[in-house]
């Protein structure tokens, strides 16, 4: 745990500089993508939905960034599967709100958690990975289409063991399609 906890540390700091620097123009995703985008990173960012929420965004953007990057510092600070997760969210709403692929240092805590196991064990956390692997223009590289490979098979591995085997099986079912669609386009 200590090596996620401290990459989950230097992504907060990773994170607190994407929210500054514009997004630079990225490859176009996979036809139809933006629907498995959601399904894989709706759950991360809901775990911190409650607190971007809470943010005064009457400061105006620099103010809110400002509170993003202590809430992902203050995640990040943890020591528990939850709090990984959650900086992974925080990246995952960077990825959403610019319309971009996610940081990175976010690609490689989602898929180290995943790698990991970290309890309790899902499916959520390999379809995460997945979906980062081929997010946007890390499509184009071969290495990253192996690893939404292997995630998939982690996710059906992982079917028996996640928590709630109704939606496990449903979100796999969900995320698949789009990821083997789009392992399949030039």
């Amino acid at each position: 745990m200590d090596m996620v906890a401290s990459t989950a540390r230097r992504v907060a700091a990773l994170l607190s500089m994407s929210l500054v620097v514009a997004p630079q123009a990225l490859a176009a995703p996979c036809a139809n993508f933006d629907d498995t985008r959601n399904v894989a990173y709706m759950p991360y960012i809901q775990l911190v939905l409650g607190d971007l929420r809470a943010i005064d965004r009457s400061k105006g953007d620099a103010a809110f960034n400002a509170a993003v990057n202590a809430l992902a510092a203050k995640y990040s600070r943890g020591n528990t599967a939850e709090d990984v997760r959650k900086v992974i969210g925080i990246g995952l709403f960077n990825a959403m709100a610019v319309k971009g692929e996610p940081a990175d240092s976010t690609f490689r805590l989602a898929c180290r958690s995943a790698r990991n196991k970290l309890p309790p064990v899902n499916v959520l956390d390999p379809l995460a990975c997945a979906v980062i692997a081929i997010d946007h223009s890390r499509k184009d590289l071969p290495a990253n289409k192996q690893i939404a490979n292997e995630m998939l098979e982690l996710a059906r591995q992982n079917l028996g063991v996640d928590p709630d085997p109704a939606s496990a099986r449903a979100a796999v079912m969900a995320v698949s399609g789009g990821v083997m669609g789009c392992l399949g386009e030039p």
